[in-house]
């Protein structure tokens, strides 16, 4: 699997202290679960969601909370 190259387009976050607010909004407001963490490339903070490799059971809750009413419908009856 080819990982990312850029965080480009990710916020960037001065301290772990922001990206963890900014983790706990995504939960509250949207009800995902997010992970800070420090960029390697660039140096600032940023939330990523876990991967199925970092944690399968939250990978699967992300998607499925992102799923629209059709798609959950349409998955039920398969």
């Amino acid at each position: 699997m080819k990982k990312r190259v850029s965080c480009s387009g990710k916020v960037r976050h001065k301290t772990l202290k922001g990206a963890l607010i900014s983790s706990r909004k995504l939960k509250k407001e949207k009800d995902l679960i997010g992970k800070a963490y420090k960029c390697q490339r660039c140096g600032f903070y940023h939330v990523g969601k876990p991967s199925f490799l970092d944690d399968p059971q939250t990978f699967w809750s992300n998607i499925f909370k992102q799923m629209s009413e059709h798609d959950l419908k349409v998955l039920r009856h398969c």
